[in-house]
């Protein structure tokens, strides 16, 4: 009987895998990096108004050349996805990647009204440890399940 219970939980969980996944390609989401742009700002799509209450901080005394944990405030929803830039020549440009790979799992992060979220990123497996220079994490955030927003922090290791 164990089995049996076992097995349509199983069933159940694929199912609902299957069904999200479908919803999420139907109402625009992606989990690919395909639509992501280089030229990142808050104010996407000429969105001033809404992207203006975003607000993604590095919480002190986490960031090391290998990670660090954000904190998210607002009323959005936020994934696993993230990426680095650097700065070079006073622009900025995605840093190199160590594992071409490399994918993000599927977690969300949830926001209500003005609390706030803290999302630990290691960028070990997808950067390496990172050298001296200047930085900054780039998140994408998404609002009413259909559109993508992007916010970065930016960051030094010395």
């Amino acid at each position: 009987m164990k089995k049996v219970i076992i097995f349509f939980c199983i069933i159940l969980a694929i199912i609902i895998i299957i069904v999200g996944i479908l919803y999420f390609k139907n109402n625009g989401l992606s989990f690919l990096n395909s639509n992501i742009k280089n030229d990142v700002n808050i104010e996407e799509n000429g969105d001033v108004e809404n992207a203006s209450d975003i607000s993604m901080v590095i919480k002190d005394g986490t960031l090391t050349p290998s990670g660090a944990t954000v904190v998210l405030t607002n009323s959005y929803g936020y994934d696993r996805w993230f990426r680095i830039d650097k700065e070079e020549n006073g622009e900025w440009k995605e840093a190199e990647t160590i594992n071409d790979n490399y994918s993000f799992t599927a977690e969300a992060y949830l926001t209500n009204g003005n609390s706030e979220v803290e999302i630990p990123i290691d960028w070990t497996d997808l950067y390496g440890t990172l050298e001296n220079g200047k930085y900054r994490i780039v998140k994408r955030a998404f609002n009413n399940l259909n559109r993508e927003e992007y916010v970065s922090v930016e960051f030094i290791i010395d």
